[in-house]
C-alpha cells in the first residue's frame, strides 16, 4: 500500500514537471503579436509586434494632422519593417504649405502646396494610418500630390 501512495505521488510529481511546469515559464506573446498586411506589390500576411505598429501609426497619424492644418512642425516616424526612418519639415506661408520630406529611401522631397488643398494631403495620410496601411506604400491621393501632380520636386 505504502508502495501505491509513493507511485501515485512520483507520478503527479513527473506530470506537474513535464506537463503544467512549462505553462507557468513560458511568457505568453500571443497578445503582443497581430496579424498586419505589409507590401507595396501585392500585399503578405505578417504577425507582428503591435507595439511597434502603434508607434508607427501614431506617429503618421501625427504627420498628417500637421500637414492637414499646415502646422509649422517637424518631425520622424520609423518603419521598423523594413528597418527605415523617414523625416519631415512643415512651413506655414500665406497662401501655401511647404512640406520637406525625406522619404525611406532617402530621396528628398520639397512639396509646396496650396493651403485650400493641403487639407486633403493631410487626410490622405490620417486615413492611411487609421486603416492599417501604415506598413505598405503610398495611398494613391497620396502618390498624386507627391509625385504627380507637380506640388513636389527633387532636391
Amino acid at each position: 500500500m505504502d508502495s501505491n501512495i509513493w507511485q501515485i505521488r512520483y507520478f503527479i510529481l513527473a506530470f506537474f514537471i513535464t506537463c503544467a511546469l512549462p505553462s507557468f515559464a513560458e511568457e505568453d506573446d500571443s497578445d503582443k503579436f497581430a496579424e498586419y498586411k505589409i507590401g507595396i506589390e501585392g500585399v503578405k500576411p505578417m504577425r507582428l509586434p503591435i507595439k511597434e505598429v502603434e508607434e508607427l501609426e501614431r506617429a503618421l497619424l501625427l504627420f498628417g494632422k500637421a500637414v492637414s492644418t499646415c502646422e509649422n512642425s517637424q518631425g520622424s516616424w520609423y518603419n521598423f519593417a523594413i528597418d527605415r526612418t523617414a523625416e519631415y519639415k512643415i512651413k506655414k506661408y500665406r497662401f501655401s504649405c511647404n512640406i520637406e520630406l525625406t522619404l525611406y529611401s532617402g530621396s528628398a522631397l520639397n512639396c509646396l502646396i496650396p493651403n485650400g488643398i493641403v487639407h486633403e494631403f493631410g487626410q490622405a495620410i490620417q486615413e492611411r494610418s487609421k486603416t492599417g496601411r501604415s506598413l505598405g506604400d503610398f495611398s494613391n491621393i497620396e502618390k498624386s500630390f507627391l509625385f504627380k501632380k507637380g506640388y513636389c520636386s527633387e532636391k
